[in-house]
């Protein structure tokens, strides 16, 4: 069988082809078979009630995607616990699937400094500040200069 994730937000999916017919399966509810109008109903829980199936729900997202997506599955379950280790952990790993992933860097700055890791925090800042999302989105860029100079003052 030839399978793969789907990039429908908020749940995780596959699509398998069988002898020809593709099938869409939720790995969570026992493999069962998901038939479009249940595609609408798990995309408007997460989008809102306005939300309309588009081709990209369909897309194929690449194994890193898949890898990460389930690791964040981990971490939200940890940090909802407020495991803050296990949390950074998790984002740990995913940071070893995707190192360049601003949002990920900018997490890990936040959780190291929870856990008053102050120069992993200052490193995580300093590597997310230096990607192209820093550049692109000012306001994300200014917020993480304020922690990182609030982490340097800490260390003296």
């Amino acid at each position: 069988w030839d399978a793969e994730g789907l990039a429908l937000p908020g749940h995780f999916l596959i699509r398998v082809s069988i002898d020809g017919a593709r099938h869409v399966l939720d790995p969570l509810t026992e493999d069962q078979v998901v038939e479009p109008p249940e595609l609408r109903v798990l995309l408007q829980r997460v989008l809102g009630p306005n939300a309309v199936l588009a081709p990209e729900h369909f897309d194929a997202v690449p194994d890193r995607d898949v890898l990460l997506r389930l690791e964040n599955n981990v971490r939200l379950r940890l940090a909802k616990r407020e495991d803050w280790p296990g949390s950074a952990r998790s984002l740990e790993r995913m940071l070893a699937i995707a190192p360049e992933r601003p949002q990920l860097l900018f997490e890990s700055g936040q959780i190291n400094a929870r856990l008053d890791k102050r120069r992993a925090a200052i490193a995580a800042f300093e590597a997310f500040l230096a990607t192209g999302a820093a550049k692109a989105d000012p306001a994300w860029a200014a917020r993480a200069s304020q922690l990182l100079q609030e982490l340097r003052r800490g260390l003296n």
